[in-house]
C-alpha cells in the first residue's frame, strides 16, 4: 500500500542485534558465504559496516512483508506456513532467517515464523488501520453534511430558492396542525386525512434523495442496505431521465415498487434490468436467466428490446 508504514527506530543501525545478524551473515562457512562461492566462484568480501546497512534494508523488507501477510496474536506477529528459507527468499539474503532467529527477532515454531512483541512498540495492524480509516472518512462525511445542513437553515436557502425545512420538524408541525383541525371540524365531517406518502409544507420533489429513501415504507425483510441502494439508484435515474418537475409524488411511486416486488432480490434485479432497458417504470426482471446476459447476470439491452413492450 502506497500510504502504509512500519515503525522503525532511526538509530536501529547501531542496535546490537543488527550487528549480530551482520556477523552471522559474514561467517566464513555461513550460508551466505557458501551461496556467494557457489554462484560466483569468489569469496564474500564485504565490510561489516556494509553488511549492517544491508541488514537494515533486509529487516524493512521482511517486517513489511510479515505485517501484511501475518496475523496479530496479542503483541506477536505470526507468519503461518513459512520457514527460515522463506525468510531468506523474502530478504534475498541466504542465511538471513537463521540469523534473525539467533538474534531473537524471530522464533521458529514448526511451520510458523513468530515475530515476538512486534506490535508492542505501536506498530499498526493493517486490518485495524483500514477500519480506523473507514470510520474516520465516514465521520468526516457526516460532519460535512451536518455543517452544510446548518448553513442552509441559517441562510434560509434550499433547492430552487426554497427555504430548507427539516423533515422531522415538518412532520411534527404537520401533525400538530392536523390535530388542531380535527378539533374544530364538526361531527360527521368525513374529510380524508393526508396520506402518509406525502409531506406537509414541503414538496417531495424538492427533498434530497436521502430524505426520500428514509421516508419509504419498507415491507418486512426489505429494509436492507442493498434495497435502499437500489431504490436510491432508481430514483436518481428517474430524476435524470424525467426531471424533478414531473416527479410530484416520488414517495408514493417508490412505495408502489416496494409493494409490487415479491422479494428484495427481485426488486434489485428489476431495478438493474429496467435501467438497462431504459424503462420509465420498474418491472420485475423476467428474463434475467435467459440468453443474452452479461457476466454480472444483468440483461444486455438490444435495440429491439429497448423499444419493445414491458417484459412478460
Amino acid at each position: 500500500m502506497a500510504n502504509d508504514w512500519i515503525k522503525m527506530r532511526t538509530d536501529i543501525y547501531m542496535n546490537g542485534r543488527v550487528g549480530a545478524i551482520a556477523d552471522s551473515l559474514l561467517e566464513t562457512n555461513g550460508l551466505l558465504s557458501d551461496y556467494v562461492i557457489r554462484n560466483t566462484g569468489t569469496e564474500c568480501n564485504v565490510t561489516r559496516n556494509v553488511m549492517r546497512n544491508a541488514t537494515v534494508g533486509a529487516l524493512v523488507t521482511v517486517w513489511g512483508f510479515a505485517r501484511h501477510k501475518g496475523i496479530k496474536i496479542n503483541d506477536d506477529l505470526v507468519l503461518s506456513n513459512y520457514t527460515e528459507r522463506s525468510i531468506d527468499d523474502i530478504a534475498d539474503l541466504a542465511g538471513f532467517g537463521s540469523a534473525m532467529i539467533q538474534s531473537g527477532w524471530l522464533i521458529a515454531d514448526g511451520s510458523d515464523m513468530i515475530f515476538p512483541d512486534f506490535f508492542a512498540s505501536n506498530n499498526v495492524d493493517p486490518k485495524e488501520k483500514a477500519n480506523d480509516v473507514a470510520r474516520s472518512k465516514a465521520a468526516e462525511r457526516q460532519q460535512r453534511w451536518r455543517e452544510n445542513k446548518r448553513k442552509s437553515k441559517e441562510n434560509g436557502d434550499g433547492k430552487n430558492g426554497r427555504r430548507y425545512v427539516d423533515v422531522t420538524e415538518t412532520l411534527r408541525n404537520g401533525q400538530e396542525e392536523r390535530e388542531s383541525e380535527s378539533i374544530e371540524e364538526p361531527e360527521g365531517n368525513t374529510k380524508s386525512k393526508p396520506k402518509n406518502d406525502s409531506l406537509p409544507e414541503v414538496e417531495e420533489k424538492d427533498l434530497p434523495t436521502e430524505a426520500i429513501i428514509e421516508r419509504l415504507t419498507y415491507p418486512p425483510g426489505f429494509d436492507t442496505p442493498d434495497v435502499r441502494k437500489a431504490m436510491t439508484v432508481w430514483y436518481d435515474y428517474r430524476r435524470a431521465k424525467k426531471g424533478t418537475k414531473t416527479l410530484t409524488k416520488p414517495i408514493a411511486n417508490l412505495n408502489k415498487i416496494l409493494r409490487d416486488m415479491a422479494t428484495p432480490d427481485e426488486l434489485i434485479r428489476g431495478v438493474e434490468s429496467s435501467i438497462l432497458e431504459e424503462y420509465t417504470a420498474c418491472w420485475p426482471d423476467k428474463k434475467g436467466s435467459n440468453n443474452g446476459n452479461n457476466s454480472n447476470g444483468m440483461v444486455r439491452p438490444t435495440p429491439s428490446r429497448l423499444t419493445g413492450p414491458r417484459p412478460g
